[in-house]
């Protein structure tokens, strides 16, 4: 698990985003961002059986658990509804 860390580690200094954010807007929008640090999840292709269609499963070779890590960015921007009255 340790050598899974390190790598994630690396690949993340190695792909250091730059801000983006949407361009159509003239004002700052705020945003968010979270990392989802490497953990072990159930196999999503063979539900955790290791198994599928009667062969090893490819994506978790047959251990029913892979290891996944995520980067979410969440933009907020205000909702004004226009006001359609007259």
């Amino acid at each position: 698990m340790n050598n899974i860390l390190e790598r994630f580690r690396r690949k993340q200094q190695k792909h250091q985003p730059e801000a983006q954010q949407p361009t159509d807007t003239k004002v700052s929008v705020p945003k968010r961002e979270k990392t989802i640090p490497p953990h072990i999840v159930t196999c999503k292709v063979c539900e955790g059986k290791g198994m599928k269609e009667g062969t090893i499963c490819p994506q978790c070779k047959g251990s029913g658990r892979v290891i996944v890590s995520c980067e979410v960015t969440t933009y907020v921007a205000a909702y004004v509804p226009e006001n359609n009255q007259k």
